[in-house]
């Protein structure tokens, strides 16, 4: 090397502030990148993503428990669904049925109410179109400020209606809510007055305009598609890090735990049990399969009642399969079967609105029934001051159970001598006021309540909104709240118990799935439920529910 040149290098290196260049080129990647993530993923477009989360039939088929063939006992894996839109209107038995559930996410600029519709002067909503099906209930979750706008709004007739009709919503990025659909098959008598539907069978579409936007399917749910945006604010986070210790670490962990996430794992998984807790095992169930699509999971949920899930787990003996109990069994099982306490299930004691005095649904004091009316109303029916037409739950259920240690001091030979309640006829009772028959299911035992004068049985409190007709008969005038049983001021309730083969294995489906009900992100999304899970009950005055 030449001496004179190496010397005049050495010299210009020994002018280079190292610490600035490395500063100057750190931050000039971290802003590219950001930059980069920012005009790929951050659009300056009006955008609604809309995704079929769930869209499954209800009651299509049965298959009757082997160890409950017939009687009182007897129970189908599916529901039968009956409707009203008010007392007074006729019933809608759901035949052939499904339940929808679309979320709808703000993933552009911030939308108000203008930037929707068509035409000036056209009213400024969209529709949930369903082909060759009918809407025949829906509801608005996870917003509430969206929920009550839609409520005050006159809804369309549902008489062969195909589609949900929107109102328009002011939302910014990231905002979102879903949408519950109760539908049933368009019958020949719907397809010969309106016409069949043109679209292809049962696909769900978006009719609606967005100026300057766009309507969005997205095959996978909604928040998949922003991981990116994610990693951006990690990146953000971890320079956060950086500078200022572990305070921005803990908020970015708390930011992912309202994501769910599960570990994914892939197989098949069968889960059986409560008629209670079904529709929550269901909706996780749901959740964990959109999440882990790549693995391919497959979770049932048989909702066929406590005992018969305790029952078919004992006797299948496999970690491919979980057992739903409401509470704990009188008898033990066997050692093998092991409880997992997930959270509290809130019951309802529940009566025909039509008949019985109005203030048995009212709250305050002096209002409802108290523990002894309610006892004497199963025990003692015909000596109650009214005469209510009681009606149980067969032997196989967890919430029959939780009731008689709650209100019947563990006694129930009413119940215990009951039979079957009878068949309607027409709009007759099916139920007879001053004694006390069974219906095997949740959805059976509601429909007897709706259609017999003065009849009163229990419930978990999610099953109501479906019968307008009957009501939550409030216990020493307290609702069945979640307020009010935290508080312990309402105690009708259980610990909902997941059974299973032994300890499972850490990587195996059944171990993730548990895991993901518990999750923080789950916990978030089910607390406009009748169910409680554990972590919320810390500091509360029922904290120990999950211990035993």
């Amino acid at each position: 090397m030449n001496v004179a040149a190496d010397g005049l290098f050495g010299t210009v290196l020994s002018h280079i502030d190292w610490v600035e260049v490395v500063t100057t080129l750190l931050i000039s990647a971290v802003l590219s990148i950001l930059g980069f993530l920012s005009r790929k993923f951050f659009t300056t477009e009006r955008k609604i993503a809309w995704t079929v989360m769930y869209d499954e039939p209800i009651n299509i088929g049965t298959r009757t428990v082997p160890e409950l063939k017939s009687g009182p006992g007897a129970a189908d894996e599916t529901w039968d669904i009956v409707y009203r839109s008010k007392p007074e209107a006729p019933k809608i038995d759901v035949k052939s049925g499904s339940l929808a559930v679309v979320e709808f996410r703000n993933v552009g600029k911030s939308l108000t109410n203008e930037n929707f519709g068509h035409d000036v002067g056209q009213a400024p909503e969209f529709k949930l179109v369903f082909p060759n099906r009918r809407v025949v209930h829906w509801k608005i979750r996870d917003n509430d400020e969206y929920r009550e706008r839609d409520q005050r709004r006159t809804k369309p007739e549902a008489k062969s209606a195909n589609h949900v009709r929107l109102p328009a919503f002011e939302s910014n990025r990231g905002d979102a809510f879903k949408v519950v659909v109760l539908l049933t098959r368009k019958t020949k008598e719907d397809k010969a007055q309106d016409g069949d539907d043109t679209s292809p069978a049962e696909t769900i579409y978006v009719s609606g305009h967005i100026h300057d936007g766009k309507f969005e399917k997205h095959e996978q749910r909604t928040g998949k598609p922003y991981r990116p945006a994610r990693i951006a604010g990690a990146i953000v986070c971890a320079l956060l890090l950086f500078a200022g210790g572990g305070w921005s670490y803990g908020v970015w962990l708390t930011g992912r735990a309202l994501t769910p996430a599960p570990q994914c794992a892939g197989g098949t998984l069968q889960i059986d049990g409560s008629t209670a807790f079904a529709p929550i095992a269901k909706e996780v169930a749901t959740e964990y399969e959109q999440d882990c699509q790549n693995y391919q999971p497959v979770i049932t949920v048989n909702a066929v009642g406590s005992v018969a899930g305790l029952t078919a787990l004992t006797n299948d003996g496999s970690q491919q399969v979980i057992a739903m109990y409401d509470g704990k069994p009188d008898s033990a099982p066997p050692s093998r079967d092991v409880p997992h306490a997930v959270g509290w299930v809130i019951f309802a004691v529940v009566g025909n609105r039509n008949s019985l005095p109005a203030n048995d649904f009212l709250s305050g004091t002096g209002n409802g029934l108290t523990d002894n009316q309610i006892e004497q109303a199963f025990n003692q029916p015909a000596q109650s001051a009214v005469r209510y037409a009681p009606v149980g739950r067969s032997s196989a259920s967890g919430t029959r159970e939780t009731f008689m240690n709650t209100f019947l001091g563990g006694a129930d030979g009413a119940e215990t001598a009951a039979k079957a309640c009878p068949a309607p006829t027409g709009a007759g009772p099916s139920a007879v006021p001053g004694s006390v028959c069974l219906e095997p299911t949740t959805m059976q035992l509601l429909e007897a309540v709706d259609t017999t004068s003065d009849a009163i049985g229990y419930a978990e409190a999610d099953a109501l909104p479906f019968f307008p007709g009957i009501g939550a008969i409030t216990i020493n005038g307290f609702e069945p709240t979640r307020t009010n049983t935290l508080s312990h001021a309402y105690t009708f309730g259980a610990t909902e118990h997941l059974y299973t083969d032994g300890t499972p294995a850490g990587d195996t489906l059944t171990a993730d799935f548990l895991s993901f009900l518990q999750s923080a992100a789950v916990t978030a999304q089910l607390r406009d439920t009748s169910f409680i899970s554990c972590s919320d009950l810390a500091g509360s005055a029922i904290s120990d529910a999950c211990n035993g």
